[in-house]
């Protein structure tokens, strides 16, 4: 509920600490606000990436993501191909392939 109400706030103190996996809840319902998302989406992908679950990383990532692309599709395309993480870059190029399978890189 903090991080609905007080987003900013409750990134801060996350921030803060260190991170595990009991931060993960947290990680994940902040990537996925709907502020973050629709303002914020390199932000939103950055908190996705910081759960350390793999199974709900990747699900967190691929939401947030589709949802970027949608919405500006070249600006996910750069953020995927500038992705650190080779594995990271791999889920979310595959996520524009299914997304738009006709669009060219």
């Amino acid at each position: 509920l903090w991080m609905e109400r007080e987003p900013d706030a409750a990134i801060d103190w996350i921030n803060a600490h260190d991170s595990g996996p009991e931060f993960d809840a947290g990680f994940a319902a902040a990537a996925n606000l709907q502020s973050f998302v629709q303002d914020a989406p390199a932000t939103a992908m950055d908190l996705a990436t910081r759960v350390s679950d793999s199974t709900l990383r990747q699900q967190t990532m691929r939401g947030v993501f589709r949802q970027w692309a949608l919405a500006d599709l070249d600006a996910a395309r750069n953020y995927a191909a500038g992705c650190g993480n080779t594995a990271d870059r791999k889920v979310l190029e595959a996520e524009i392939e299914d997304l738009l399978p006709d669009s060219q890189p």
